[in-house]
Protein backbone atom coordinates (compact mmCIF):
# COMPACT_ATOMS: atom_id res chain seq x y z
CA UNK A 1 0.00 0.00 0.00
CA UNK A 2 1.15 3.77 -0.41
CA UNK A 3 1.36 6.22 2.87
CA UNK A 4 1.23 9.94 1.76
CA UNK A 5 3.85 11.88 4.19
CA UNK A 6 5.45 14.84 4.25
CA UNK A 7 4.76 18.01 6.11
CA UNK A 8 3.08 20.15 3.26
CA UNK A 9 3.62 17.69 -0.41
CA UNK A 10 0.63 15.33 -1.75
CA UNK A 11 3.82 13.18 -2.77
CA UNK A 12 3.32 9.58 -2.52
CA UNK A 13 6.03 6.88 -1.08
CA UNK A 14 5.39 3.35 -1.45
CA UNK A 15 7.08 2.14 1.87
CA UNK A 16 6.84 -1.72 0.93
CA UNK A 17 9.75 -0.83 -1.53
CA UNK A 18 12.09 0.05 1.07
CA UNK A 19 11.50 -3.60 2.80
CA UNK A 20 12.85 -6.62 2.59
CA UNK A 21 12.14 -9.52 0.13
CA UNK A 22 10.28 -12.77 1.18
CA UNK A 23 13.83 -14.64 1.71
CA UNK A 24 15.08 -12.71 4.35
CA UNK A 25 14.60 -14.70 7.52
CA UNK A 26 13.86 -11.56 9.98
CA UNK A 27 10.15 -11.31 8.64
CA UNK A 28 9.47 -8.28 10.50
CA UNK A 29 11.51 -6.59 8.08
CA UNK A 30 9.13 -8.03 4.95
CA UNK A 31 6.24 -4.86 5.97
CA UNK A 32 6.51 -1.54 7.31
CA UNK A 33 6.38 -1.41 11.06
CA UNK A 34 5.52 1.13 13.56
CA UNK A 35 7.97 2.25 16.70
CA UNK A 36 8.33 4.99 19.17
CA UNK A 37 5.50 6.85 17.33
CA UNK A 38 7.16 6.80 13.67
CA UNK A 39 6.60 4.28 11.15
CA UNK A 40 10.12 2.32 9.13
CA UNK A 41 10.62 0.61 6.80
CA UNK A 42 13.68 -1.44 6.36
CA UNK A 43 15.76 -4.72 4.67
CA UNK A 44 18.51 -4.26 7.09
CA UNK A 45 20.66 -1.93 4.82
CA UNK A 46 19.10 0.69 4.67
CA UNK A 47 15.72 2.44 6.82
CA UNK A 48 13.63 5.01 6.18
CA UNK A 49 11.18 6.83 9.01
CA UNK A 50 7.90 8.78 8.25
CA UNK A 51 5.62 10.32 10.48
CA UNK A 52 3.70 7.54 12.39
CA UNK A 53 0.51 5.69 10.26
CA UNK A 54 -1.91 3.02 11.86
CA UNK A 55 -2.45 1.45 9.13
CA UNK A 56 0.52 -0.18 9.85
CA UNK A 57 1.49 -2.87 12.95
CA UNK A 58 3.54 -1.85 16.10
CA UNK A 59 6.59 -4.58 15.71
CA UNK A 60 6.56 -7.60 17.93
CA UNK A 61 6.89 -7.02 21.60
CA UNK A 62 10.44 -9.64 21.53
CA UNK A 63 12.02 -7.21 18.71
CA UNK A 64 11.20 -3.46 20.25
CA UNK A 65 13.59 -3.47 22.78
CA UNK A 66 16.75 -3.80 20.79
CA UNK A 67 15.24 -1.98 17.17
CA UNK A 68 14.10 0.75 19.22
CA UNK A 69 17.81 1.29 20.65
CA UNK A 70 19.30 0.40 16.91
CA UNK A 71 17.15 2.80 15.17
CA UNK A 72 17.03 5.81 17.70
CA UNK A 73 20.94 5.30 17.66
CA UNK A 74 20.95 5.92 13.89
CA UNK A 75 18.04 8.30 13.76
CA UNK A 76 18.60 10.62 16.60
CA UNK A 77 20.56 13.21 15.34
CA UNK A 78 19.58 13.50 11.16
CA UNK A 79 17.68 17.05 11.83
CA UNK A 80 20.89 19.04 12.54
CA UNK A 81 22.71 17.71 10.03
CA UNK A 82 24.00 19.83 7.29
CA UNK A 83 22.72 18.39 3.68
CA UNK A 84 23.65 18.80 0.46
CA UNK A 85 21.88 17.57 -3.31
CA UNK A 86 22.39 13.94 -4.67
CA UNK A 87 24.31 14.44 -7.62
CA UNK A 88 22.89 12.11 -10.45
CA UNK A 89 23.34 8.40 -10.10
CA UNK A 90 25.16 6.13 -13.05
CA UNK A 91 22.80 3.65 -14.61
CA UNK A 92 23.04 0.12 -12.56
CA UNK A 93 25.08 -2.60 -14.32
CA UNK A 94 23.84 -6.30 -14.11
CA UNK A 95 26.08 -9.43 -14.19
CA UNK A 96 25.82 -12.97 -15.01
CA UNK A 97 24.18 -14.72 -11.60
CA UNK A 98 26.82 -16.81 -9.51
CA UNK A 99 24.70 -18.97 -8.04
CA UNK A 100 23.00 -20.38 -11.54
CA UNK A 101 25.79 -19.05 -13.70
CA UNK A 102 23.62 -17.10 -15.74
CA UNK A 103 21.04 -20.12 -16.69
CA UNK A 104 18.20 -19.01 -14.70
CA UNK A 105 17.97 -22.17 -12.88
CA UNK A 106 18.70 -23.51 -9.95
CA UNK A 107 17.84 -25.93 -6.89
CA UNK A 108 18.82 -25.92 -3.03
CA UNK A 109 18.69 -29.58 -1.99
CA UNK A 110 19.88 -31.00 1.38
CA UNK A 111 23.64 -31.57 0.98
CA UNK A 112 24.60 -35.84 1.42
CA UNK A 113 27.31 -35.82 3.47
CA UNK A 114 26.22 -33.69 6.35
CA UNK A 115 22.19 -34.25 5.63
CA UNK A 116 21.76 -30.66 6.29
CA UNK A 117 23.33 -30.04 9.33
CA UNK A 118 26.38 -28.09 7.99
CA UNK A 119 28.92 -29.97 9.86
CA UNK A 120 30.42 -33.55 11.05
CA UNK A 121 31.88 -35.21 13.49
CA UNK A 122 34.85 -36.76 13.40
CA UNK A 123 36.69 -39.42 15.25
CA UNK A 124 40.64 -39.88 16.12
CA UNK A 125 39.96 -42.61 18.26
CA UNK A 126 40.27 -40.83 21.01
CA UNK A 127 38.35 -37.55 20.81
CA UNK A 128 35.64 -36.31 18.78
CA UNK A 129 35.67 -33.20 16.47
CA UNK A 130 32.82 -31.22 14.78
CA UNK A 131 34.13 -29.81 11.70
CA UNK A 132 32.82 -27.85 8.94
CA UNK A 133 31.18 -29.97 6.35
CA UNK A 134 33.65 -29.11 3.19
CA UNK A 135 30.91 -30.17 0.59
CA UNK A 136 28.28 -27.72 1.21
CA UNK A 137 30.48 -25.12 3.18
CA UNK A 138 28.86 -25.61 6.11
CA UNK A 139 25.41 -24.49 4.73
CA UNK A 140 23.87 -27.28 5.09
CA UNK A 141 22.76 -26.81 1.23
CA UNK A 142 23.80 -27.81 -2.06
CA UNK A 143 22.81 -26.44 -5.22
CA UNK A 144 22.61 -28.22 -8.59
CA UNK A 145 21.31 -27.15 -12.14
CA UNK A 146 17.75 -27.90 -12.50
CA UNK A 147 15.79 -26.61 -15.88
CA UNK A 148 12.21 -26.61 -14.04
CA UNK A 149 13.37 -24.82 -10.76
CA UNK A 150 13.72 -21.14 -10.68
CA UNK A 151 17.16 -19.46 -9.24
CA UNK A 152 15.90 -17.89 -5.66
CA UNK A 153 19.02 -15.58 -6.58
CA UNK A 154 17.98 -13.96 -9.78
CA UNK A 155 14.48 -15.27 -9.71
CA UNK A 156 15.18 -16.88 -13.25
CA UNK A 157 16.49 -13.63 -14.23
CA UNK A 158 19.83 -15.22 -15.24
CA UNK A 159 21.19 -11.72 -14.58
CA UNK A 160 21.91 -9.71 -10.97
CA UNK A 161 22.90 -6.20 -9.52
CA UNK A 162 26.21 -6.73 -7.55
CA UNK A 163 25.72 -4.20 -4.60
CA UNK A 164 29.35 -3.96 -4.93
CA UNK A 165 30.65 -3.79 -8.74
CA UNK A 166 27.32 -0.53 -8.53
CA UNK A 167 29.19 1.23 -5.61
CA UNK A 168 29.89 5.50 -6.05
CA UNK A 169 31.77 7.39 -3.64
CA UNK A 170 30.01 10.01 -1.94
CA UNK A 171 31.92 12.39 0.80
CA UNK A 172 34.77 9.81 0.93
CA UNK A 173 33.02 6.83 1.77
CA UNK A 174 31.89 4.36 -0.80
CA UNK A 175 27.90 3.66 -0.76
CA UNK A 176 25.75 1.41 -2.84
CA UNK A 177 23.98 3.03 -6.05
CA UNK A 178 21.86 0.21 -5.56
CA UNK A 179 20.50 1.18 -2.43
CA UNK A 180 20.48 5.11 -3.61
CA UNK A 181 18.37 4.30 -6.40
CA UNK A 182 15.54 3.30 -3.92
CA UNK A 183 15.72 7.00 -2.69
CA UNK A 184 16.25 8.83 -5.59
CA UNK A 185 12.88 10.03 -6.76
CA UNK A 186 11.76 10.91 -3.09
CA UNK A 187 10.84 14.85 -3.15
CA UNK A 188 13.74 17.36 -2.55
CA UNK A 189 16.06 14.47 -1.42
CA UNK A 190 19.14 15.68 0.30
CA UNK A 191 22.13 13.53 1.76
CA UNK A 192 25.15 13.71 4.83
CA UNK A 193 27.56 11.57 5.48
CA UNK A 194 27.37 10.60 9.25
CA UNK A 195 30.87 8.81 9.93
CA UNK A 196 30.96 5.69 10.37
CA UNK A 197 30.14 4.39 7.29
CA UNK A 198 26.80 5.22 7.43
CA UNK A 199 24.76 7.90 5.52
CA UNK A 200 22.19 10.11 6.31
CA UNK A 201 19.02 10.88 3.84
CA UNK A 202 16.60 13.83 4.06
CA UNK A 203 13.59 14.30 1.55
CA UNK A 204 9.93 15.89 2.42
CA UNK A 205 7.99 14.12 5.27
CA UNK A 206 11.16 11.98 6.43
CA UNK A 207 14.30 10.90 7.11
CA UNK A 208 16.56 7.49 5.73
CA UNK A 209 19.84 5.90 6.72
CA UNK A 210 22.03 4.03 4.67
CA UNK A 211 24.75 1.88 5.04
CA UNK A 212 27.96 2.22 3.64
CA UNK A 213 30.54 -0.20 1.77
CA UNK A 214 33.47 -1.19 4.33
CA UNK A 215 35.28 -3.16 1.37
Amino acid sequence: MKQTIGVSTDMDINLQSFCADEYEVREYLQKPFNLDGFTYASNGHYAVRTKLNDAYSELPEDKRESLSKSLTEYFNDLEDKTYQALPKLPELTFSDCADCMGSGFMEKQECFECNGDGELILSSGHNDYEVECYSCSGHGEIKRRNTEVKCECCNGEKKIIDIHKNSIELSGCKISNVYLQKFKDLKNIMYSYKGKYQFAIKFDGGFGVIMGITN
